[in-house]
């Protein structure tokens, strides 16, 4: 049984890229040859304070989550709905919904944006 949500495309791990590179600059890690090993030196409030500067969960940038699943090719082989729609998947059943209201506590954070058209 799942209990709230809905199917969500999952972003190619190169669609992560730019937020790793704006931590690597943040922390002083650009000019390193092994950008990883540099950020595994990093202090814990230097990546702290890079991590709470990323978009949140309910400001107006949350589509644009910096963490969430990426299709990997290793754990994500291909984005679940083609992996539906090729029949890839378990054949369960699988009894899903949504609670009454549930989208509301999205817009919350998005209070505060003026809209152009």
């Amino acid at each position: 049984m799942q209990k709230l949500g809905s199917p969500y495309a999952l972003g190619n791990f190169l669609a992560g890229q730019p937020f790793y590179d704006d931590l690597v600059d943040h922390v002083n890690c650009s000019h390193h040859l092994d950008t990883l090993y540099c950020l595994r030196k990093a202090s814990y409030e230097q990546i702290q304070a890079w991590v709470n500067s990323t978009p949140k969960f309910f400001g107006y940038e949350s589509i644009n989550l910096v963490w969430q699943p990426r299709i990997d090719e290793d754990i994500f082989i291909q984005n679940p709905q083609r992996s539906m729609i090729m029949g890839r998947y378990a054949m369960v059943p699988l009894l899903t919904g949504d609670c009454d209201d549930e989208g509301t506590l999205f817009s919350t954070g998005n209070t505060n944006i003026t809209y152009v058209p």
